[in-house]
């Protein structure tokens, strides 16, 4: 797993991204800015990262504008849910991985399209496509289980 933002990390434990900040301002986590306390990065729950925004060119000649964002580590992830005893949903498998969500779209396309046009695709493949999919979107649900 990799390094996760307050957002991303709000919706795994089952909160809210803005009633997660409150609550690391509250414990002294995080500053006014959401941005981690030292002690809380040497112990490598967080990391700090510098990025860029760009998306308006009036900035800084439009060089965009540089910010800090607090990333939350794995470990980092682990004792904020010990700390607020909130447990972590699919802390090591993700519901769904991307490669199944696309395949199962992909099935969905294939079938709309054999509706559609029914010479366009052979029924056999349209049902083993699915059929595929279906399997693997089961196995992500019963993992989330």
């Amino acid at each position: 797993m990799h390094n996760q933002t307050l957002a991303q990390v709000a919706r795994r434990l089952g909160t809210g991204r803005n009633r997660l900040i409150s609550q690391l301002k509250a414990m002294g986590v995080i500053d006014h800015q959401r941005l981690p306390a030292q002690r809380y990065i040497d112990a490598g729950y967080f990391t700090v990262e510098l990025r860029q925004h760009t998306r308006n060119p009036s900035w800084n000649n439009g060089r965009g504008q540089l910010y800090s964002m607090a990333l939350v580590t794995p470990a980092g992830v682990r004792w904020l849910s010990q700390r607020l005893g909130i447990s972590v949903r699919d802390m090591d498998q993700p519901a769904a991985t991307a490669s199944q969500l696309s395949i199962a779209e992909g099935a969905i396309r294939l079938l709309r399209m054999h509706i559609q046009t029914p010479t366009a695709v052979d029924s056999a493949t349209a049902l083993a496509v699915a059929e595929e999919a279906l399997q693997l979107l089961e196995e992500a649900r019963s993992k989330a289980a």
